[in-house]
């Protein structure tokens, strides 16, 4: 899409998760056919095919076909996405698509605070391509510098959907660096900031 440089877009191969999910609850009968007949003529297009992973496409895409995943799901909206986000971990680290989540099996749990800021901003890095637009990277915490959070800035654009979206990607993420982490949670103290912080709660054991 030759507009990338002029209007907020999102990369193919970040949208192709939720045209998948379309696709395969369109199968299982958990989405109408009709339902799609809500969505943009070009959406309707790529849910009936697919999205090419290199190329850019409005970002008013995602949060159209998220929300209307979302009204679909018999979880709520917030489980919902953050499970998708955990899905969609899992199909790149599958898919070897980005070296950044390959580092990951390097990594050890226990690190201090500047080592764990420069593993951030490496693995962090391909957070940047997704969008033509904001800018992601690791920081201390403003509310406990001893802690630290991924900050986007430049987030205008970005859908709360991507953001709820990203709370389970990146739990996902630190659980397969330390299984017993923490789960991500995010605000948006303004349009243009998140911060995403590993505050919640913890895995659930199984004994």
């Amino acid at each position: 899409m030759s507009a990338a440089d002029f209007e907020p877009c999102v990369k193919g191969n970040t949208l192709a998760l939720l045209i998948q999910e379309a696709q395969s609850s369109l199968k299982a009968g958990k989405l109408p056919q009709h339902a799609l007949g809500g969505l943009s003529s070009g959406l309707q297009e790529l849910v009936k095919h697919r999205s090419l992973a290199n190329e850019w496409y409005p970002v008013a895409y995602y949060s159209e076909l998220a929300e209307l995943l979302c009204a679909q799901s018999t979880v709520g909206r917030e489980a919902y996405l953050r499970d998708l986000g955990n899905k969609d971990f899992a199909r790149l680290q599958r898919a070897s698509t980005y070296r950044q989540l390959e580092y990951l099996t390097h990594l050890e749990a226990q690190r201090s605070l500047q080592t764990k800021l420069h593993d951030s901003k490496l693995i962090t890095s391909f957070m940047s391509s997704i969008f033509n637009f904001s800018r992601w990277a690791p920081a201390p915490d403003p509310k406990s510098p001893k802690h630290m959070v991924i900050q986007v800035t430049d987030a205008r654009h970005v859908p709360e959907a991507f953001r709820l979206l990203t709370e389970g990607f990146q739990t996902a993420m630190n659980r397969a660096i330390k299984p017993d982490a923490r789960a991500v949670r995010s605000e948006r103290p303004s349009p243009d900031l998140i911060i995403f912080r590993a505050n919640g709660p913890k895995p659930v054991s199984r004994t």
